[in-house]
């Protein structure tokens, strides 16, 4: 019977301490378990692949991730790294016309002038190039 401790065997209790342990311990093992088959089959790889644009991975992908966690968490590190990511963006764009060139022109503009209506432009811009696929 169960009086406030586990029982194992006949007369053998065994401290709440102990039984939690025995379970942090399967829980840490399962878990190593699941992200070592996750790393060994390629997950990441799978999701950071699966968007299938090119705004959806590398320069644009870090710039959404800095611009929403600035949006989360405002300081001059995240602002400072916004800014050096967008540059290089802008400076990478390899269309001169269309989408592309708007894009690099609003990065560039949000980058010497940084504000929440250019980087809402942005991501309109960046969400219709999505859409529409690169031109």
């Amino acid at each position: 019977m169960f009086r406030g401790r586990p029982q194992v065997g006949c007369n053998a209790l065994l401290r709440w301490d102990d039984v939690r342990n025995m379970v942090m311990r399967r829980t840490r093992r399962i878990l190593v378990g699941v992200v070592s088959a996750a790393v060994l089959g390629g997950v990441g790889t799978a999701f950071a692949s699966s968007g299938g644009s090119a705004a959806s991975t590398g320069l644009a992908n870090a710039i959404s991730h800095v611009q929403a966690n600035e949006a989360a968490h405002p300081n001059k590190g995240l602002a400072n790294a916004l800014t050096h990511l967008q540059a290089n963006q802008a400076k990478h764009a390899a269309a001169s016309t269309g989408l592309a060139n708007a894009i690099s022109h609003v990065q560039a503009n949000e980058a010497a002038h940084p504000n929440k209506g250019l980087a809402n432009a942005l991501t309109h811009l960046q969400a219709n190039q999505d859409k529409h696929g690169t031109h």
